[in-house]
């Protein structure tokens, strides 16, 4: 439900087996006088938390048209990631998607057949394909913009916002109300060590205002948010919107070329931390 490039932490699990007569078989718990693992407990679910999520969720699968600006930021990871768009989408798959990052811009638009894809890096260039359909459109449109794991699209595809934590949810429950907003909580195990998500939705329109991962790895506190600016839900978006045709003067190309350097090496992008770690693995102070 997050941003693929960083997504939720995994660990494996390690099942414990005993070699007998050359095979594989799984040793048996009470064998060894060992009390059998206690049953996981259900979640606690808070109704009122509970119902504030679903009733945010029945008015996105229903929405036919959905737009906003889009924010995501990453703090606690190796590698900084943060994006601004304006996305506007309208069912069944129309969008027009304009973001910007560390590298520069970019805009996709679809209007249901055909694809648009322009960088502001190769501005005299365009590529055009087929445009992606069904419920996954959306989806793979921000993908190309490394927003494809985020709530919104998750909720447009109609899809309970906890089914990502099927296996692993511990609570969910009401958090400190903010201006204008509800707040629900959802705890998780599973992953990593386990961690929160944070929903502030509109108290009257029950739209998305932020979501906020907030996880533990190692000891250290590793975030992603994703914040939401004027949404909107069933608003006229023009045909103009969703308009594939390229500025005059463009010229097509199948595809762009590839960057081979790191977009933060350039004027004006976020630059590298660099620590320097003395013999013992400190890192020096400034």
């Amino acid at each position: 439900m997050f941003h693929l490039k960083i997504g939720l932490l995994t660990c494996g699990v390690v099942a414990t087996t005993l070699l007998t007569g050359g095979a594989l078989h799984p040793q048996p718990a009470q064998a060894q006088g060992r009390p059998k693992a206690a049953a996981k407990e259900a979640p606690k679910i808070d109704a009122a938390a509970r119902e504030i999520l679903d009733k945010t969720a029945a008015i996105y699968k229903t929405a036919d048209t959905y737009s906003s600006s889009l924010q995501i930021e990453t703090t606690g990871f190796p590698d900084y990631f943060g994006i601004k768009a304006q996305i506007s989408y309208a069912r069944p798959d129309l969008f027009n998607i304009f973001s910007q990052d560390a590298a520069g811009s970019q805009q996709i638009v679809s209007d249901g057949s055909a694809l648009l894809h322009t960088l502001s890096r190769e501005p005299n260039s365009y590529v055009r394909g087929k445009a992606p359909t069904g419920t996954g459109a959306l989806r793979k449109a921000l993908g190309l913009v490394g927003a494809d794991g985020t709530a919104l699209v998750t909720l447009l595809a109609g899809n309970d916002p906890l089914a990502a934590f099927e296996k692993s949810l511990r609570s969910v429950s009401m958090g400190e109300s903010e201006e204008g907003m509800d707040v629900v909580v959802v705890e998780f195990s599973e992953y990593g060590e386990g961690g929160t998500v944070t929903y502030a939705i509109g108290k009257e329109d029950h739209l998305l205002r932020r979501v906020t991962l907030s996880q533990m790895d190692d000891g250290k506190l590793i975030t992603s948010t994703e914040t939401y600016r004027d949404p909107k839900i069933n608003a006229d978006l023009p045909d103009s919107t969703f308009a594939t045709g390229a500025r005059a003067g463009m010229q097509q190309v199948a595809e762009f070329p590839k960057l081979d350097y790191d977009p933060r090496l350039k004027i004006g992008g976020k630059p590298f931390d660099f620590p320097i770690k003395d013999t013992n693995g400190g890192i020096f102070s400034e």
